[in-house]
């Protein structure tokens, strides 16, 4: 998945206190906030529906709970499955956006204890950076958090091997942890504490051409300890430029060293199973270039270990295919050590497949997955194939059921032992979408209009279901991608628009889509401080009245008329090229009316982009976002992350800073239906009001605001907000990899 460019990470993890303002001074040209001013109001929080979306890392069934089962994703947290409610349930969306605590939205492993349903522990770190350990004694319901002086990469290569964390089933207060680039770490306080494993002296490197992931999982061997004692065998995979990269502990992680006569080479370990009796293991292996995964895969292997933990271990290669792609996921029957499932990893060329054999590897059978999914419950994803399957398990309570990963989701089959097993897409609840853009059309059907990175975008008729129409372009074979721009036409909402390195619309709301000419044949990246909307490419505005289009490019401003159902383009003369590669937005009132913003300029246009009038060359620093308030000709409100929230009614001439010893930070901000009785949109900011982080509205033109959102739904990394244009109080919040969701009045 993508990472919203547009946002500076900083690092911390702190949830405030509520701070009370006892006396609030108000600067020249802002509203002046009383205390009392800043209430609260219960909202309702749901996610819009579109079903998973991203790259799921893990899946991580409990061994002593029928149907328990966590999964964990690279950029949008842990979830754990609740039977009772046929759903998955986030357990981070109490993450709070606030200094690194953005940094924690992706979990790099997770670790259940094998002996009690109810602890488990999940690794946050989405990027390099400052990390954290979450540990829960009621299955995820609420956390300590231990801070860890080693770096997480959840979202960086490697992430689908694993898991690097892991629990001692002999003596579960003892966790072992792999990391990245400092070695292995134990824990003997249930994940409280750690301390370094300094015997182990094998850790990821670096070489010219390969990408190491340092120490990529542990596994213990149970039966090689007692209860209450500890396990004595230990086993660690190393994906590093060494011969050796698989090492065995038979002293309870005392003393390491690798296990004699594996294969070695350019072979990467990246996932294992163990028998009960630990006599035998299974590891799977890929060949990176440049990247050991899960993209980047030119080679791989699958090996049968017999005795691994004993002087002479058997070396066996049970791989049944082999070409340039690897093997990832392994998983055993926990009542059948002969059962296992195996994933390829990277084959491109006939879809990624699931692999059973019933006879300890000695024969397997392609189980054709790509061919057998039910997809119907997300329309988008029968458009893709089959690819990043990453893991597969087994569920430790029925042999017949198990799930898969994949780039985009999560397939789950209840009759594996058959002949031709089914698959259905299995993610309710779960929603995995980095969000660019938002739009709420003032009329039709759908209340919804999305931009979505690596996913195109979708309508919103029903936010219960994934739409019917799958993602925009899907169904014409005219995706995009990655679509980084979006707009309605105000007063012909049938008419949208959206871009990336080349434009689209759509004449039906955005059921059916088509290219414009291409204005700019994909041209290159645009300076830092022109990139329209923190992305590269075209940048593209709509008239009020659906008929003028405003294409901004690195290197050209293009205009389109519409003449039916068709555009007619010409380029504009005058000065039109001073607001070349802006970030252009339309008027929702004045349909000849455009705003052009460039770092610190802003132009407006009145004649529908022909020339172009300079407003202020002294633009509020840093700003974010930029909206224009719905029916209100040159209205605006700008987000900014270190100096809050400002406005200006004259179409940018002058700017005022609202509330400015009380909206602090503004990551975010958006318009929306007006309150009952008024004519102004309700403003919604999303940062730091009152000293307290969350989501914010004002009714008044940001004299008083309301805090709408609990401790319990912070959702991590906010990319974008907007409020529904038909319904009061309603507020659509994007997120960088936990999808889109919406709150309401209760």
């Amino acid at each position: 998945m993508i990472h919203h460019p547009r946002i500076t990470i900083r690092f911390s993890f702190a949830k405030l206190c509520m701070i009370l303002l006892t006396t609030i001074t108000a600067l020249v040209g802002s509203p002046c906030v009383a205390a009392d001013a800043i209430t609260t109001e219960p909202y309702a929080w749901n996610s819009v529906t579109i079903k998973a979306n991203g790259f799921i890392n893990g899946i991580v069934y409990s061994p002593v709970q029928k149907n328990l089962v966590y999964m964990h994703t690279d950029m949008g947290g842990a979830y754990r499955w609740d039977e009772s409610d046929k759903k998955w349930t986030c357990l981070t969306d109490w993450i709070q956006h606030d200094d690194a605590s953005l940094n924690h939205m992706g979990v790099e492993t997770l670790a259940v204890d094998p002996t009690d349903a109810n602890r488990v522990y999940v690794a946050c770190g989405t990027y390099m950076g400052r990390s954290a350990i979450l540990r829960s004694t009621d299955q995820g319901r609420t956390f300590a958090r231990t801070n860890v002086p080693f770096e997480m990469n959840g979202n960086g290569s490697a992430r689908n091997a694993g898991e690097r964390m892991m629990v001692d089933p002999n003596l579960p207060s003892t966790l072992l942890y792999g990391t990245r680039t400092k070695g292995l770490w134990k824990s003997a306080d249930h994940a409280a504490t750690w301390t370094r494993v300094d015997s182990f002296s094998a850790v990821g490197e670096r070489d010219g051409n390969a990408i190491n992931a340092g120490i990529v999982w542990t596994q213990y061997d149970k039966s090689s300890g007692t209860p209450g004692q500890g396990s004595r065998t230990i086993y660690a995979g190393v994906m590093t430029v060494k011969e050796d990269k698989v090492f065995r502990s038979l002293d309870g992680g005392a003393t390491w060293s690798p296990i004699p006569g594996q294969p070695g080479g350019q072979l990467l370990p990246t996932r294992n199973a163990i028998s009960p009796d630990g006599k035998t293991l299974y590891l799977t292996y890929t060949i990176g270039d440049r990247n050991p995964g899960p993209h980047g895969i030119v080679g791989g292997g699958l090996w049968k270990v017999e005795n691994p933990a004993s002087d002479s271990p058997v070396w066996t290669d049970i791989a049944p295919d082999k070409g340039n792609f690897g093997w990832s996921g392994v998983s055993m029957d926990a009542g059948n050590p002969k059962h296992l499932l195996i994933t390829t990893l990277c084959r491109y060329a006939t879809k990624d497949d699931v692999y059973r054999t019933t006879d300890a590897g000695a024969t397997w059978k392609p189980l054709l997955v790509d061919k057998h999914r039910d997809d119907s419950s997300a329309p988008y994803a029968k458009h893709s194939g089959t690819h990043w399957t990453g893991d597969v398990q087994i569920d430790p309570f029925n042999p017949d059921v198990a799930m898969y990963t994949t780039g985009y989701g999560l397939y789950r089959s209840a009759n594996v032992t058959s002949p031709e097993p089914t698959w259905v897409f299995f993610n309710e609840g779960f929603e995995q979408s980095a969000v660019l853009e938002l739009a709420s059309p003032p009329s039709g059907t759908a209340h919804l209009l999305s931009a979505i990175g690596d996913r195109d975008g979708y309508r919103h008729d029903d936010f219960t279901i994934s739409p019917v129409h799958g993602q925009f372009g899907g169904e014409q074979k005219r995706s995009m991608g990655t679509c980084s721009d979006l707009e309605v036409a105000w007063n012909d909402p049938s008419v949208v628009i959206r871009s990336r390195d080349r434009a689209q619309f759509s004449f039906d709301g955005g059921i059916t889509w088509d290219w414009f000419t291409d204005p700019s044949p994909r041209p290159a990246a645009a300076p830092a401080a022109t990139q329209p909307r923190g992305q590269r490419g075209v940048n593209v505005a709509i008239s009020a009245d659906g008929k003028r289009v405003i294409a901004s490019t690195p290197t050209a401003t293009v205009h389109a008329t519409r003449q039916g159902n068709a555009w007619s383009e010409w380029t504009p003369g005058g000065n039109a090229d001073s607001v070349r590669g802006a970030n252009v937005i339309s008027d929702t009132v004045n349909s000849a009316r455009f705003y052009a913003r460039s770092g610190s300029d802003l132009f407006t246009t009145t004649d529908g982009g022909e020339t172009w009038i300079a407003q202020t060359t002294a633009l509020p620093a840093g700003i974010g976002w930029m909206r224009v308030a719905i029916g209100h000709e040159g209205h605006l409100w700008a987000s900014t992350r270190q100096r809050g929230l400002h406005r200006s009614t004259d179409s940018g001439k002058t700017w005022s800073h609202v509330a400015a010893d009380v909206v602090t930070v503004a990551n975010q901000v958006g318009v929306g239906a007006p309150a009952p009785g008024k004519n102004y949109p309700a403003i919604f900011v999303a940062g730091k009001v009152g000293g307290v982080n969350g989501f914010f509205r004002s009714d008044d033109q940001g004299a008083t605001w309301v805090k709408i959102n609990d401790d319990q739904h912070h959702y991590g990394f906010p990319t974008v907000i907007q409020g529904d244009s038909r319904i009061f109080g309603r507020l659509y919040v994007g997120t960088n990899g936990r999808g889109i969701v919406y709150g309401e009045r209760k």
